[in-house]
């Protein structure tokens, strides 16, 4: 028999309601809901050996007239584990080169996750200087004024939330996830998202956008498949928003 595992979690900003296994819940609170596999069920044949970690999708509840609200720039992650420096080390390893590049006065990617000890390369894509900065977060830098095919980089030694600014052109802005492991992910423009090699056991999963206060919500990974989940973010509209 499978058994349903509730748990409601008060949010501030915004409300989430993550189901499983197409159980439905909706709450003005935050709510998860996980049932448990039956120990009865048959194996399956598969084609791919199965892949332990979490999946599932991300969306807004409702429309809303908040700038930069995209699905692309909500992060996914696992929170409370720090690997240690070897397991860091080739973590790092096997990571792609972090970018972001300034096109027509723009930050791209608005949203960059990163694992700690990884440097970022700032590239300009403009035809005029820029000048990065941090506004808030840590490490204190500034990379100076640059021009374009002169990219200049630093690196995150902490776990962090980082602003980054321009110093020419007020209106830039990003920001760089710092994370203290590699279970983490972007959400993709359809929703989806997945993070691969979660360890197994309870872990806590972290939704976070710029526009919201991070969310948490206790996810029960398996041995050796990966959990499914479906949240719903929804903003509060702000005063003379519709």
């Amino acid at each position: 028999m499978n058994r349903r595992i509730l748990k409601t979690f008060t949010a501030n900003t915004l409300a989430v309601t993550a189901l499983v296994a197409g159980t439905t819940l909706i709450s003005p609170a935050l709510t998860y809901a996980q049932e448990a596999p039956d120990a009865a069920q048959g194996e399956e044949a598969t084609q791919d050996p199965p892949i332990r970690g979490i999946t599932g999708t991300v969306t807004f509840a409702r429309e809303t007239r908040l700038k930069k609200v995209e699905l692309v720039n909500v992060i996914v992650s696992v929170e409370g584990l720090r690997l240690e420096e070897d397991a860091l080390a080739e973590a790092l390893e096997s990571r792609e080169p972090s970018v972001i590049d300034q096109e027509d006065m723009t930050f791209v990617p608005h949203v960059l996750p990163i694992l700690i000890g990884e440097a970022v390369e700032f590239n300009n894509g403009d035809p005029i200087y820029h000048n990065v900065y941090p506004a808030t977060g840590e490490p204190p830098f500034n990379l100076g004024m640059y021009p374009n095919a002169e990219p200049q980089a630093t690196t995150f030694e902490e776990p962090a939330i980082v602003e980054i600014k321009c110093a020419v052109h007020s209106e830039m802005q990003a920001f760089i996830v710092v994370k203290e492991n590699p279970y983490f992910a972007s959400v993709q423009e359809d929703g989806t998202f997945t993070i691969e090699g979660v360890p197994a056991g309870v872990q806590q999963l972290q939704l976070w956008h710029p526009e919201t206060e991070p969310v948490t919500i206790e996810v029960t990974v398996p041995e050796d498949e990966a959990v499914e989940i479906e949240a719903e973010i929804m903003y509060r509209l702000g005063e003379g928003e519709e």
